[in-house]
């Protein structure tokens, strides 16, 4: 089960959010200082006055803010699971996916781009042909594969998934939803 980390100091706030998330993820009121990397996602109530952690999401009533308050169980659930879906950046070349951030290079950003595109495996063929158009053996895309790995999957989480005969996908939990 995930988890959420929540700074506030408002209770019905705190509860709203707990309810909200029952049985999609376990929440745990805090005062800031725990590790946000311990938490898969990290709400900040940004009215409280204090300053906003690294890498929390904020909350507010008054402010610009990704979750404005009161709202909707949906929006919530929205906000979890976009936070999952790996984010690309072509300019400097950097994906953001779970809690992990990583530059890549030119070729390993191609590769990922591919797997990210389509809701399916795929071939070494097909990589092969997408990535170094035929001009490389199928031994580079498993080296390639592995040099992802290391950079995407360094909380142990699980993101590149192999199938025998079927080829590399991306773990249906970091393709987002499905309505997006």
């Amino acid at each position: 089960m995930k988890r959420v980390g929540v700074i506030t100091d408002d209770a019905y706030l705190f509860q709203k959010i707990n309810l909200a998330l029952r049985g999609f993820a376990k929440c745990e009121k805090t005062s800031g200082a725990h590790e946000q990397s311990s938490f898969d996602l990290c709400l900040f109530d940004a009215d409280t006055g204090l300053d906003t952690p690294t890498g929390a999401l904020t909350m507010s009533r008054e402010k610009e803010c990704d979750l404005r308050i009161p709202f909707l169980t949906s929006d919530l659930l929205s906000l979890f699971e976009q936070k999952r879906a790996p984010k690309l950046d072509e300019v400097t070349k950097t994906v953001h996916i779970g809690k992990v951030s990583a530059k890549l290079t030119d070729l390993e950003f191609e590769l990922l781009s591919l797997l990210l595109s389509e809701r399916r495996f795929f071939s070494k063929e097909e990589i092969l042909d997408q990535v170094w158009q035929n001009n490389a053996d199928e031994g580079i895309v498993n080296v390639y594969i592995h040099y992802l790995r290391e950079k995407l999957e360094a909380d142990g989480e699980k993101v590149i998934i192999c199938a025998r005969n079927k080829g590399y996908g991306i773990s249906e939990k970091f393709m987002g939803r499905e309505d997006e």
